[in-house]
């Protein structure tokens, strides 16, 4: 199917009565990540040709009333629209030039029709976090879906949205498998946690991260359960395959020479680590090599202990 441009609402509200569903691609002429974007489009257009779904663009720059009409902040902005109730529902949004993410909540739109209600469900479920709500992020649709989003904003939850006004069978359907009659409502690994009453007492006593499973791990738990991940442990800048450091480069051609087989951590992945690994083995550098939890030492020990023929004996 060909992309389509629309300049107004009554043009857009047109092509997705059509086919019932529609992507529609917000984009500037002028914003450089639209034109990536604008190539994704296409091809995602072209890859779905036989479907019934329109691929939609609209250059936001020549409908400028359509900026506050679908609440659009950025560009590129792509929504997923439905056709309900004689009217556009916007079922989900995707806000920046994001590829893969684009291609997998088109695909998920696309097969999504193909499923049963109860399929559907399960698939949107699937994220650690879902909020099924009245609207979406930026335009709740009533004041209860308001006050849950107020309350996961303060407590800097990310979730995934669902809008249950873009679907009627999953909207039907939910109450059914949750047996919770309204909206919205919050899950946390497939299980309800609630609605808007539970998360806020949750939220006021303190408990909601931690019955969402986000509660923080102390970072000396954290660290003596990477330092025991594997027998030998090594702290790098990089991997294994691709150091980031010349020290790095070396200690893994000592180890790999050697024959000796061990877990690596970039910590470069991770500034928490990075940085609380120096306090909890008093050793401001990296790499770092370990054994069975303990310390052994950097570049410098390691080929000292190689030269003497001890180094295959400390590793145990």
């Amino acid at each position: 199917m060909e992309v389509s441009e629309v300049k107004s609402h009554d043009e857009l509200k047109s092509l997705v009565e059509k086919t019932g569903r529609a992507v529609l691609n917000l984009f500037a002429p002028w914003a450089e990540p639209c034109e990536q974007m604008n190539e994704v489009f296409d091809v995602l257009a072209r890859t779905f040709a036989s479907e019934e779904v329109s691929f939609v663009k609209m250059n936001i720059e020549a409908s400028p009333k359509m900026i506050s009409v679908l609440d659009v902040e950025s560009v590129p902005t792509f929504l997923l629209l439905r056709f309900n109730k004689g009217d556009i529902v916007e079922e989900n949004r995707l806000v920046g030039a994001k590829p893969a993410d684009l291609t997998r909540m088109t695909e998920e739109f696309i097969t999504s029709t193909r499923m049963s209600t109860e399929e559907r469900i399960k698939k949107l479920l699937e994220p650690s976090i879902v909020l099924f709500l009245k609207g979406n992020r930026t335009t709740p649709k009533c004041k209860f879906s308001r006050a849950m989003l107020e309350i996961l904003d303060k407590e800097n939850i990310e979730f995934e949205p669902v809008n249950v006004l873009a679907d009627d069978d999953v909207r039907e359907g939910l109450k059914k498998h949750s047996n919770w009659p309204t909206y919205p409502q919050l899950y946390s690994n497939g299980d309800l946690v609630g609605g808007v009453d539970v998360v806020r007492e949750l939220h006021e006593t303190g408990k909601l991260r931690e019955e969402l499973g986000l509660t923080e791990v102390n970072l000396d738990d954290r660290l003596r359960e990477l330092i025991n991940q594997e027998k030998v442990m090594l702290f790098m800048k990089g991997n294994p395959q691709a150091p980031r450091c010349g020290f790095s480069t070396k200690i893994v051609d000592v180890l790999n020479e050697n024959g000796i087989k061990y877990g690596s951590f970039d910590i470069l992945s991770d500034d928490d680590v990075r940085q609380g690994l120096k306090k909890l083995s008093n050793w401001p550098t990296y790499p770092q090599l370990y054994s069975k939890g303990e310390l052994i030492g950097g570049l410098d020990i390691v080929k000292e202990l190689e030269e003497m023929g001890e180094l295959v004996s400390e590793l145990g």
